[in-house]
């Protein structure tokens, strides 16, 4: 995958393509400046994957009501992800520990 950290030098309209399709994203200042809040707050990477769709799917979903509140929900269901996915990383190395 290729991420890309967000700075407002280099962000302006972006093209994404999958296979068989391309999307347009405005990356803009604003978005940028709650990507590195938010990320802050969280404590986790203000990097967002230009080649996924889920950042651009959440800031057009109806029940979010603006672009701060698409990029909360952005970043914290990836810390939540993230933690879920490092505890079955853990769990199943402790149940490796104990069978040896």
């Amino acid at each position: 995958m290729v991420y890309e950290k967000l700075t407002p030098a280099r962000h302006q309209e972006r093209t994404i393509t999958k296979v068989r399709m391309t999307t347009y994203v405005h990356i803009s200042n604003s978005l940028v400046d709650h990507c590195k809040s938010i990320a802050s707050d969280l404590q986790v990477q203000h990097e967002v994957n230009l080649k996924e769709l889920i950042l651009k799917f959440i800031l057009e979903h109806s029940n979010i009501k603006s672009e701060r509140d698409a990029v909360l929900y952005y970043f914290n269901d990836g810390k939540n992800s993230a933690n879920v996915r490092g505890d079955l990383v853990y769990d199943y190395l402790d149940v490796l520990n104990e069978n040896k």
